[in-house]
């Protein structure tokens, strides 16, 4: 049996779903680099440079997001996210989250930037789980969702849904009612994709019976 699975998501699209909710929503242990010695070129406003993080070491890829907490006059708590445009060893070339590369302001000023701290930190684990789980429901056992009818774009925004609904109530206190009341409006939208995909699902596979009674969050 095949056991490789497709990750319908990604940590940016994540974070453009919920941007100012990003430092609780990402776990902490699930840092992949940091640094406080980050810089920016004026000759190259885009690309964070920093020598003691070896970017290419750490995993990081197209798809993850930097936050940027300092200097704060430049970047005002809870600090400013960037998409990853390119990865080198000692660099990463940002770019405005959902945009191509080059697109927008530049993250640094025209006399460039010192003294940068930034983190990056993922939803992989939490991303694949889900997508595991939204192949399991609709049947799908490939590396890519190649069933006919299959829309991979509401399976990204369902995956999507999933994690934020999860992370939510997850990270919510007693007393939270925001966070709880974003677990469910998530956990409500996750569900309305997965009927959609399902209806979609049996119109060519009839055989197939959506689970509609199953919690799909917890």
């Amino acid at each position: 049996m095949n056991t490789t699975y497709t990750n319908y998501a990604s940590d940016e699209e994540v974070a453009l779903l919920s941007p100012s909710d990003v430092g609780p929503l990402f776990p902490d242990d699930q840092r992949i680099a940091s640094g406080v010695d980050g810089s920016f070129d004026p000759s190259d406003r885009w690309t964070l440079h920093c020598s003691s993080v070896t970017f290419t070491d750490s995993g990081l890829h197209p798809g993850h997001v930097v936050r940027l907490l300092a200097p704060v006059d430049r970047f005002p708590h809870p600090g400013a996210l960037f998409g990853v445009a390119e990865v080198g060893e000692h660099f990463v070339k940002l770019r405005r989250l959902g945009m191509a590369p080059g697109l927008g302001e530049p993250v640094a000023p025209p006399e460039g930037l010192a003294d940068v701290s930034f983190v990056i930190m993922t939803l992989d684990p939490q991303i694949s789980q889900a997508s595991r789980e939204v192949d399991g429901l609709l049947g799908i056992r490939t590396t890519t969702p190649s069933l006919p009818g299959l829309d991979g774009i509401s399976l990204r925004d369902a995956v999507v849904r999933l994690v934020l609904a999860r992370r939510y109530a997850a990270i919510m206190r007693d007393g939270d009612t925001a966070f709880a009341i974003r677990a469910r409006l998530f956990e409500a939208s996750f569900e309305r994709l997965m009927t959609r995909l399902f209806i979609s699902e049996n119109l060519i596979h009839p055989d197939r019976i959506p689970r509609l009674g199953t919690r799909l969050t917890r």
